[in-house]
């Protein structure tokens, strides 16, 4: 290229670096070499450059930007201007391995005993995106399209920034709005607790934690963004989205109001606060507030057909509904660490809850056998009205004693709650039984207040034994208590007042105190983590039912064991085996002889003979995961065994009379209960350059339940086959595709019952595009559909959801946003879902509303210092 100018003049250049949609790259690395000097640039915020030269006549640019291609260019100089402005200079995509002088200074992953470290410079994204669209490309992670961040099988359930909680450890919050080009590092963290901290050994599962740190510069400055939008059928959303980050303090606003619901008419109003910060060396604090209200009204219907052994129904529901509810809590965490062996945590928390609701519901039952045909029809509505709040703490603190591997630490949770609920029901029925009509009306009102409390303190010890064990002596004293107070009144055209009715009046308190009592052993044997333990607990429950004098008084004595052993064949390879055993404990409710008639089509009597009860568990685990320089693959594979003795199992009673009792629930204990099951997932090495990633995951369980209806025990064999695939294809700077599917079988067997057999299949699909045009416009769109069972074993396809977007990005470094966006093109009356149980089948269907074009503006602001 000619450039003409004077050869003793000093010349100012510049130029500006862009991809190949036009977006301006910033942080690229200019080379300019010429006859007498070289030297190194880099672009700045708006992709510019500008240098000096004196006394040349011919220079080259060589830039070079991770994910891109080399750029190399002589220029002749032949000017008389002092000022040369060049043509911009697009790097094309290497949508091959990074460049070899990138991976040199750059190491993309990093892999620690418990935590994965990815280099977010070394998996660059487009200009104005979010973490989101990083974790998307980094190996070994899946971004679904609900934005559910997946590692090694399991989803990622907190959030941090810093090493400290943002939002609370809300996930969805933190990648789709913090901006991708503030962040340095995203680190996987499998975090084992208290007890694995302790000690060293790691025992039971992990909770997969996201931690996002922040680049060096950006950590003082402020930066958010602005949303506004509305449609042509009144429906609106506006959100805010702030934060302030100075050193270690991180201050970030969360809020919107909105009514963009697409199964109805939803207003909702939402603030959220979440602050973190370190107060000198020695404390940390994070807290997270925030209020809600929500005025959703939606309708929806429903069909449910019930197969007993003496007995089939078949039942169909239409429901409205409106609501209003108001929440608001605060929480947080205080930490104080004076030194490397004594550490104090403090938890509290506060939640409020106001709500009403009222709900309209026409239905129509069909019950029958060889002897009886009987039809329930009416509707009935119901006004709902409550108040309720929670206060509770927890104080957590431990201690390692110096020259000693000796440590313990000791909890205190206590927890308050109260609610308060007010109802007024109406229930008009006409019952038909064998032809015989008769009908009824019911009219309640019922005040119900429900004050409870809970108390747990729990030590444990931890001395050394050889040079990696430990022997663990814990205690555990817990005590929770509850006064539920109902009174029901009756009124009708007869009496002016409300008349209390005695049997449907509850008014009792119970007290449940346990003591449990652990030994354990962990130790580090060569590359296995060996843990056992056994726990020792004793209780009592005793209530006061209501209308009796009579009190319930439960006495239990249980033991639990447990061994599991994790052998690290290699780095991210594992194998692990687990026992264990528990208990399940029946409540009150089950227990007190009593009949609760809260809901007079579906009463509810216990069982003051029930036993808890008790389960036992293997499971074998494998674990691969294997990051190589140009590509990973990931494998793991759980199977599993349970057995439950004296499982605690309804009995439904339906009544051959023409009440208007539908379905009257009792208990019982059963055995002969057990499930079989296993699970895997399967991360493909990426192809096609690099761009494409297909996920598989499985799920198979085998249960043998058992089920209870009008005092007749029946023996169930249920079998669920559930397989998903997961396609992603990346290309940056052109587009991004999802493809998802799902595919269902649940089968039930009845080798009682002349081996009848039922088989009723389920599935969706989803699939979202987005295409980058010109480097200023983003076209997208997502589809789904699903396919629900019936009895003919036949798949049945339902009306799919589709939603388009147009998105034009403009300002300088792409700060404004405006989108036109469709939803629900196809004009799709309602979502269909379907449950599958070993005696049910339901078909639940919720109303949405029609199509509707809305449009958005966002604005992104940010200033660091």
């Amino acid at each position: 290229m000619i450039l003409r100018a004077s050869a003793q003049s000093t010349l100012n250049i510049q130029g500006v670096v862009k991809d190949s949609t036009g977006a301006v790259l910033v942080n690229a690395t200019v080379l300019m070499i010429s006859a007498k000097d070289s030297f190194k640039l880099i672009t700045k915020d708006d992709g510019c450059f500008k240098f000096s030269l004196s006394e040349a006549k011919f220079f080259e640019l060589q830039i070079t930007m991770k994910g891109y291609m080399l750029y190399r260019k002589g220029y002749a100089i032949h000017s008389k201007s002092r000022l040369i402005e060049l043509a911009p200079i697009v790097l094309h995509t290497d949508y091959r391995e990074l460049d070899p002088v990138t991976i040199s200074r750059i190491r993309p992953v990093t892999i620690g005993e418990d935590t994965i470290t990815y280099h977010a410079a070394a998996f660059p994204v487009r200009y104005g995106s979010e973490v989101e669209d990083i974790l998307k490309r980094l190996p070994g992670i899946e971004v679904d399209i609900n934005g559910n961040v997946i590692v090694e099988g399991k989803k990622i359930t907190k959030v941090m920034v810093d090493g400290k909680l943002f939002f609370g450890g809300d996930v969805l919050i933190a990648i789709r709005n913090l901006p991708a080009e503030i962040v340095d590092k995203l680190q996987i963290i499998d975090d084992y607790g208290d007890r694995s901290r302790l000690t060293g050994i790691k025992s039971g599962e992990s909770v997969k934690t996201l931690n996002i740190q922040l680049k060096n510069n950006k950590h003082n400055g402020a930066f958010g963004q602005l949303q506004a939008g509305a449609s042509n059928t009144g429906k609106y959303s506006g959100d805010v989205f702030a934060n302030s980050f100075w050193g270690g303090r991180q201050l970030s606003i969360n809020g919107g109001v909105s009514d963009n619901n697409l199964t109805g008419k939803d207003p909702q109003k939402r603030i959220g606060v979440s602050y973190g910060n370190n107060w000198g060396n020695k404390w940390k604090v994070e807290m997270t507030g925030g209020y809600n209200a929500d005025d959703p009204h939606s309708g929806s219907s429903l069909i449910q057909d019930n197969y007993y052994s003496d007995i089939q129904s078949h039942i169909e529901q239409s429901t409205e509904s409106v609501s209003k509810n108001r929440s608001a809590s605060l929480g947080g965490t205080l930490t104080y660490t004076p030194d490397t062996y004594h550490t104090l945590r403090v938890c509290p928390i506060i939640n409020t809850l106001r709500s009403s609701q009222s709900i309209i519901t026409s239905f129509a039952t069909k019950q029958y056998n060889n002897t009886v045909l009987k039809y329930n029809q009416g509707n009935s509505i119901n006004e709902i009205g409550g108040t309720g709040y929670v206060v509770g703490s927890q104080v957590y603190y431990e201690q390692l004693l110096p020259n000693s591997r000796k440590r313990f630490n000791i909890a205190l949770n206590t927890q308050h709650i109260n609610n308060i609920q007010n109802g007024d029901s109406k229930l008009y029925t006409a019952v038909d039984l064998n032809s015989q009509k008769s009908n009824s009306s019911l009219h309640y009102i019922t005040n119900n207040k429900n004050p409870a409390n809970d108390l747990e303190v729990a030590l444990n010890y931890f001395s050394p034994i050889g040079k990696t064990g430990f022997l663990e002596l814990g205690c555990t004293w817990h005590q929770s208590t509850n006064h539920n107070t109902k009174y029901v009144y009756s009124k009708d055209s007869i009496y002016i007042n409300p008349v209390l009715i005695d049997s449907l009046t509850q008014d009792y308190a119970y007290r449940s105190v346990f003591q449990k009592f652990r030994l354990a052993y962990s130790s580090i044997v060569h590359r296995i983590n060996l843990s056992a333990s056994i726990d020792v607990q004793s209780g009592n429950l005793r209530g006061n039912p209501s209308n009796t004098n009579k009190s319930i008084e439960y006495h239990y004595s249980i033991w639990t064991p447990s061994i599991q052993a994790s052998y690290l064949i290699a780095r991210k390879n594992t194998l692990s085996l687990q026992y264990s055993g528990s208990s399940s404990m029946p409540v009150l409710q089950q227990l007190q002889s009593v009949p609760d008639y809260t809901n007079p089509q579906y009463p509810i009597i216990g069982n003051p003979q029930l036993r808890s009860a008790y389960i036992q568990a293997v499971t074998l685990h494998y674990e691969r995961s294997n990051f190589r320089p140009t590509k990973f693959i990931g494998f793991g594979m759980t199977i599993g065994y349970s057995v439950t003795q004296n499982s605690i199992t309804p009995n439904f009673i339906h009544p051959k009379d023409s009440s208007p009792v539908i379905q009257m629930t009792e208990y019982m204990n059963t055995s002969g209960i057990h499930n079989l099951y296993a699970n895997y997932h399967v991360t493909f090495p990426s192809f096609l350059h690099k761009s494409m990633r297909i996920t598989l995951n499985g799920i198979f369980t085998s249960y043998r339940s058992i089920a209870a209806a009008d005092n007749i025990l029946s023996a169930i064999i249920s079998k669920n086959y559930n397989q998903s695939i997961h396609v992603q294809y990346i290309l940056i700077d052109l587009m991004e595709s999802d493809v998802s599917a799902n595919y269902i079988i649940t089968e039930s067997h009845y080798p009682e019952h002349n081996g009848s057999e039922s088989r009723i299949p389920a599935a969706t699909w989803a699939i979202t595009q987005r295409c980058f045009l010109w480097g200023c416009c983003i076209l997208s769109y997502q589809f789904s559909q699903s396919f629900t069972g019936a009895m003919d074993h036949r798949l049945h396809s339902n009306t799919g959801d589709l939603t388009t977007s147009l998105q034009w990005q403009f300002l300088r470094k792409k700060k404004a946003t405006l989108s036109v966006t469709g939803c629900n093109l196809i004009n799709n009356k309602g979502g269909i879902t379907q449950t599958v149980t070993p005696t049910s089948f339901t078909k639940y269907q919720s109303y949405f509303s029609g199509r509707y074009a809305m449009a958005v503006f966002t604005l992104k602001l940010s200033k660091f210092m």
